[in-house]
């Protein structure tokens, strides 16, 4: 009610779309925000809410597909070919594009690259479950272990602030073993876990990138370490990996781009119909 208040044009004059990008498990499908670490309340229907409320083409998508969709609209940044864009931050995400289409799998709610099983009976994700990527890659879990290495201040570790995660960084970088020694074994994990897509779908490239890729030049050796433990020889197709500097938001431009798409496509079959 306070939006509306304060953007009345916004609701007298309603967009041509609306695009949203969510951190989380979401249902590209249904509209459906399944689970937000970011909220408090799981299954929520927001696309139709929105809908119903602006009456425009309302679409949402997870944070790393919107990010995928950027790099995919950017002939600057990828080949052509399948490929994947890890995201590190507060969790794990992936967006996949497959046969140049971000791939939501049949329930909307594919690649969720940071909720598959590093091990089993392992530290406990924010998910609810334990063992998974995130729970050793996951800026709250590299909060999390850090408190076992060094003095911190008593802070809500599920939502470590920028701040606090650059601080560890520096220290990491200046000398601290055992906080630099948290961020190897991060890469480590997330080495394995690239195994694992390499032998499942074997993308062309897999590009990495996301707030918590602050720390991939301590990461990376442990990655490509990893990596090597992990993979069978004789599946390895030696994708491209690539760094992409977290400093602009890809996500916002996917959300844009994915907006646009969808606007398009809208004129286009809004104007076959009035020929037909």
């Amino acid at each position: 009610d306070r939006f509306l208040e304060k953007n009345r044009d916004f609701c007298v004059h309603p967009p041509a779309g609306i695009s949203i990008a969510i951190q989380g498990v979401t249902d590209s499908n249904s509209g459906e925000i399944i689970w937000s670490p970011a909220l408090r309340h799981r299954h929520i229907p927001l696309v139709k809410s929105l809908s119903e409320r602006y009456g425009s083409a309302v679409q949402m998508s997870n944070d790393a597909n919107c990010i995928a969709t950027a790099i995919s609209q950017n002939n600057n940044l990828h080949n052509d070919g399948d490929f994947a864009v890890i995201m590190l931050g507060y969790g794990i995400g992936m967006g996949l594009v497959l046969n140049g289409k971000v791939y939501n799998g049949d329930f909307g709610t594919a690649a969720e690259f940071g909720h598959t099983k590093y091990q089993p009976d392992g530290p406990l994700c924010n998910c609810g479950r334990r063992g998974c990527l995130e729970a050793y890659i996951g800026d709250y879990a590299i909060l999390r272990d850090a408190r076992g290495v060094i003095d911190l201040p008593d802070t809500n570790n599920l939502h470590p602030s920028e701040d606090q995660m650059m601080d560890l960084v520096a220290r990491a970088r200046r000398g601290d073993t055992g906080l630099a020694e948290l961020f190897r074994h991060a890469g480590k994990v997330l080495g394995y876990g690239i195994a694992n897509l390499i032998a499942l779908l074997g993308p062309k490239q897999i590009f990495i990138t996301g707030s918590g890729a602050r720390a991939f030049d301590m990461m990376e050796p442990e990655l490509r370490r990893g990596l090597d433990e992990a993979q069978v020889p004789e599946l390895s197709r030696n994708p491209t990996i690539t760094y992409l500097p977290w400093d602009k938001d890809l996500a916002l431009q996917g959300a844009i781009g994915q907006s646009l798409l969808r606007h398009d496509e809208n004129m286009f079959q809004a104007t076959a119909t009035v020929r037909d």
